[in-house]
């Protein structure tokens, strides 16, 4: 992806921090609502990612699938990779939706075939009508997603971003066209809401209408400070805009066919490996990146996401801001990122960060949760092993 964020800043990893920006997390956005509130009546709270630090409990709304350490490594936990070389379409095929939906007459399926494509369309209209669709590219999707005796069974799929945007990425969007089918089906989630649902109050990727493209996100820190480098998003994207994101993020795209549990989680890496160059030109000599977690988001209707951790080699978070001037690649140019400053998020700076900081997305807070148990647990030196 291109360039996605304006300024970058370091931080510390604190509980105060993860206070201030948890007041500021799950607001609404232009065309994915991210609110709590609406979150939990669609999902309920039980199944939501928790951390507790300093006696105080958090949610983040995320189901956890796995959990990476050097006990259960990613080789273990996953057991099994699948590729459908068939890309993905919107316009399924009538007997799929079929036995998503056996209560409808063939009619009634007709229609709300139609009524979904529709739907799709309209939602990639709306997405690009306010700028927030700006490039399409082949990424990949999880198709199933199955727990075996053996560990988990995962099909994966290739789709393009597009599809991600009409469906994902637009799910409280008000659909007249489902409507007409079903007086309640007034946007995507509440169609997927009315699936047969699995424990996690989601239903199974094998039976969603939605895309879900593969995502990846990262923090980037620094060990030998405990520092960390988180950044904010631009208004014109398509999610998450204007808010603070984790150091780098993205959908995982399709370069070829895997079909082996090592060479997808290799694969994975080198894919985040890409974005960070991308967006922060770390190059991946610098950087040793692991993934640390597999979750299903509840804010884009169960989309899977990897975190990742990526600790800097042979550098301090400091040699990044020489000079205080951060530069990237964007489309060919070299641009300018604003001053950057060491923050210690203390009380006393958190006036002065309210301007830098905004709102933190889901995504960041979830990545940095994963990040504090981390530290707490001590296994920054074991991330090799995971």
């Amino acid at each position: 992806m291109a360039m996605a964020f304006l300024s970058p800043v370091i931080g510390s990893f604190s509980v105060k921090l993860l206070d201030y920006l948890i007041k500021n997390a799950g607001k609404r956005t232009n065309l994915i609502d991210n609110r709590k509130k609406n979150l939990k009546r669609f999902y309920g709270i039980n199944t939501w990612k928790k951390i507790v630090v300093d006696g105080k409990k958090y949610e983040f709304p995320y189901y956890e699938i796995a959990r990476f350490t050097p006990e259960q490594p990613f080789t273990t936990l996953i057991s099994q990779i699948n590729f459908n070389d068939k890309y993905f379409s919107p316009s399924s095929d009538l007997n799929e939706i079929g036995q998503v939906f056996q209560a409808l007459k063939q009619d009634q399926l007709i229609k709300l075939r139609k009524a979904f494509i529709r739907t799709y369309a309209a939602n990639i209209d709306a997405l690009g009508r306010v700028g927030r669709l700006k490039y399409d590219s082949r990424i990949l999707r999880m198709s199933s997603c199955e727990q075996t005796e053996d560990g988990l069974k995962i099909q994966l799929q290739p789709a393009r971003y597009i599809d991600q945007a009409g469906t994902n990425l637009c799910l409280d969007r008000h659909s007249n066209y489902l409507s007409s089918v079903k007086k309640q089906w007034t946007n995507l989630r509440s169609l997927e809401d009315d699936i047969q649902k699995e424990d996690c109050n989601l239903c199974s990727f094998s039976k969603s209408f939605l895309v879900n493209s593969i995502g990846l996100s990262t923090i980037v820190v620094d060990i030998q400070n405990e520092k960390f480098l988180l950044v904010k998003r631009k208004k014109d994207l398509a999610i998450f805009q204007n808010q603070i994101g984790p150091s780098a993020s993205g959908a995982l795209q399709y370069n070829g066919k895997i079909d082996n549990v090592l060479d997808f989680k290799n694969y994975l890496i080198s894919e985040m490996n890409r974005e960070i160059r991308e967006e922060l030109c770390i190059t991946p000599d610098k950087i040793e990146t692991r993934p640390i977690a597999f979750s299903r988001e509840y804010s884009r209707g169960g989309k899977p996401q990897f975190f990742f951790i990526s600790a800097l080699k042979n550098m301090t978070i400091f040699d990044l801001l020489k000079d205080d001037i951060f530069t990237v690649h964007d489309d060919g140019e070299m641009k300018e990122w604003s001053k950057c400053k060491a923050l210690n998020f203390t009380k006393a700076h958190l006036k002065r960060i309210r301007f830098n900081l905004v709102r933190a997305s889901w995504e960041f807070l979830t990545n940095y949760s994963y990040a504090i148990e981390m530290n707490m647990g001590g296994l920054w030196h074991s991330l090799s092993q995971i």
